[in-house]
């Protein structure tokens, strides 16, 4: 009996040592979904007449929004997601403000200049501040 009952304890020791390896390496290997871009990370203005006012703000871990007025929202990001969208890259911050969770979507081009253009409002250029590049 003596023998059967070290041979169970056997089997659980192994058993936990596999499970706390194979949550080590899931850890370990886990995509970082929140992690900013660098490239990302700055500033944005346009030129466009509409917004003169406004501005966006994009830091390791929030996302401002200036609407004018001297008001400023600030978000939380809680994740970056990113994919090509017919040939352009497509991020998708999702972020919490005020305690409520929204996403907002852009379109990001180096090759130029750094400049994001909003999913939903293409035509409207900004371009990141020369000082935040």
């Amino acid at each position: 009996m003596v023998s059967g009952a070290r041979q169970i304890q056997r089997m659980c020791l192994y058993a936990a040592i596999g499970l706390a390896v194979l949550l080590g390496l899931s850890w370990y290997f886990q995509p970082a979904v929140n992690r900013v871009p660098d490239d990302l990370i700055g500033s944005y203005h346009t030129s466009d007449t509409n917004y003169a006012d406004r501005a966006l703000e994009i830091d390791a871990v929030s996302i401002s929004f200036a609407t004018g007025e001297g008001k400023v929202t600030v978000g939380i990001i809680n994740s970056v997601k990113m994919k090509l969208d017919g040939g352009k890259v497509l991020y998708t911050i999702t972020y919490t403000s005020d305690e409520a969770r929204n996403q907002v979507s852009f379109y990001y081009e180096a090759a130029k200049q750094q400049v994001i253009r909003f999913k939903n409002q293409e035509r409207v250029v900004w371009a990141k501040d020369k000082s935040t590049s």
